[in-house]
């Protein structure tokens, strides 16, 4: 009888959200369409429970809500999205498919949960027009960020400033706001704030504006000196003059060892917990929410350091798929410009592999697919070496920056009585190629810059 149920429901619910063709305008009747995927749920669990299976099956019930994945997929959607039928029979699946394992005896919670999140995006795939691109997008839902969100058990989330819309910065703070934080977004281009607005940010006219009152302020900024004069700027419109005590700053732009110290300096001045927290990835990764996260401070066992800890999780697992803590403030730092060291060496030595091929006549081409075969060949450097090859510098580290984190760890090294032989030998080619029209090109533009 409940399969009978379950598969009346399902052509109900295919035919009516068919038949929508739903935008972000009608998402009432997306919630329509919710409403029809909970019902089953509803009556199961109403049959159920009388036959004393438990009370943990209510606990499950509530968790797998597909009203969460509808409101997830609704403010994923950029104005004039277009959510066709897949959406209520994925939603129908993830609900159906839950339901029937408990009833098939499934008490255990996270088989549970891991089948619906797993089923669902499988089953559930949302097409949408994109306001800028004009031509229709596939987007699936990010079954590991579903995951982690469904882990988080408090109601209340913090109130979070985002200061820099960059970009790293503003696909960032997009998947603070599409996950459900209230943020407040600032930038120095005040225009870049503007479409925030309509996916539920709240655009601020100045640094003070955002962080007063807020829980956590996020900066992901160009360098130590951009981050001081929106924090820590002379006047009442600076990020700290908005501050109190017990915000927590998280510091997340590369800004050296330095100058890590002073802003930590200035937090602690005004009584302000900093968090020293910068990103391994590039624009991709910031984009899709997989950023590694290289977190530090908040060290103490003081209850105090725990709550920091515990208030960043949600906030750095909707940022990154991991968050490593390192230590005290500036240990992530130090480890961003380790990782970031090797990535422009692995980079350079590509660049003259691939200029050492043609001078010895080999197909640069063919040396790539062999380098892919052998252990050398590691993902980043086979892609990079084929992006040198086809001429494609579209940024997703851009040369201006990747200069500035080598000359960053170069200073560091000097002040830790070490040496970066190969990065003091590069920079001098690389900012010659920066100076020559290419700052903005990606990193991998040194292979035709000044190579013969």
């Amino acid at each position: 009888m409940l399969l009978v149920l379950l598969a009346l429901l399902a052509a109900a619910c295919s035919a009516t959200s068919s038949a929508l063709g739903l935008t972000l305008k009608q998402i009432g009747s997306l919630a329509a369409v919710v409403t029809g995927v909970q019902l089953p749920l509803t009556l199961l669990s109403g049959i159920l429970l009388p036959l004393s299976l438990g009370p943990s099956w209510l606990r499950v019930l509530g968790h797998l809500n597909p009203m969460y994945y509808a409101v997830q997929a609704s403010r994923s959607l950029a104005a004039g999205s277009v959510v066709t039928g897949t959406v209520g029979i994925g939603f129908l699946v993830t609900g159906a498919a839950a339901a029937l394992a408990l009833w098939w005896g499934t008490r255990s919670y996270q088989h549970a949960m891991e089948l619906s999140l797993e089923l669902l995006t499988s089953s559930t795939k949302i097409y949408h027009r994109a306001a800028t691109a004009g031509r229709p997008r596939l987007v699936e839902l990010d079954v590991s960020r579903s995951r982690r969100r469904c882990d988080m058990t408090s109601t209340s989330q913090p109130v979070i400033a985002f200061l820099g819309l960059g970009r790293m910065g503003r696909p960032m703070a997009m998947n603070l706001v599409r996950a459900g934080f209230h943020v407040r977004v600032w930038n120095r281009t005040l225009s870049k704030t503007s479409d925030f607005a309509a996916v539920g940010g709240v655009p601020a006219a100045t640094p003070a504006d955002a962080t007063r009152g807020a829980d956590v302020v996020i900066t992901m900024l160009t360098d130590g000196p951009a981050v001081r004069a929106a924090m820590s700027g002379t006047g009442p419109e600076s990020g700290l003059a908005g501050a109190h005590k017990g915000q927590i700053w998280v510091q997340m732009s590369t800004v050296g060892v330095a100058w890590t110290e002073r802003l930590a300096s200035d937090a602690a001045a005004r009584r302000v917990t900093f968090v020293d927290a910068p990103v391994s990835g590039s624009e991709g990764p910031a984009t899709t929410g997989d950023l590694v996260i290289l977190a530090s401070g908040a060290t103490g066992a003081a209850d105090a350091d725990a709550g920091v800890r515990d208030t960043l999780a949600p906030v750095f697992a909707a940022l990154g798929r991991s968050t490593v803590w390192l230590g005290a403030a500036g240990a992530g730092t130090s480890a961003k410009l380790v990782l970031n060291n090797l990535l422009v060496d692995l980079v350079e030595v590509t660049a003259e592999a691939l200029t050492f091929a043609k001078g010895l006549e080999l197909d640069p081409a063919a040396v790539v697919e062999l380098l892919g075969q052998t252990p050398l060949g590691s993902p980043y450097t086979v892609q990079k070496a084929r992006a040198m090859i086809a001429g494609d510098f579209r940024p997703a580290f851009a040369l201006k920056h990747a200069v500035k984190d080598a000359g960053l760890a170069v200073d560091a090294a000097r002040a830790s009585d070490t040496r970066l032989a190969l990065t003091e030998a590069l920079l001098p080619s690389w900012r010659s190629a920066e100076s020559n029209g290419h700052a903005d090109d990606d990193l991998s533009v040194v292979y035709a810059a000044g190579r013969s």
